[in-house]
């Protein structure tokens, strides 16, 4: 979770304590507490992406490998 919240900080300007806020209130974060999802094992890029994708209604969960 660090590092997402590190690249959100990076990309988006925000302060630690916002992007912390925000990530574990998104539907991404519950996805990772979640074994069903399957987005335990994407990469920082990958799981930003979908916390970007979130707020437009595009979440879509990836298919696992």
């Amino acid at each position: 979770m660090d590092f997402v919240i590190d690249f959100q900080m990076d990309t988006r300007g925000w302060s630690e304590d916002e992007a912390v806020r925000r990530f574990i209130s998104s539907e991404v974060y519950e996805g990772l507490r979640n074994e069903s999802t399957n987005v335990w094992h994407l990469n920082v890029r990958q799981l930003s992406l979908l916390f970007e994708d979130e707020p437009e209604g595009d979440l879509v969960w990836p298919v696992a490998p």
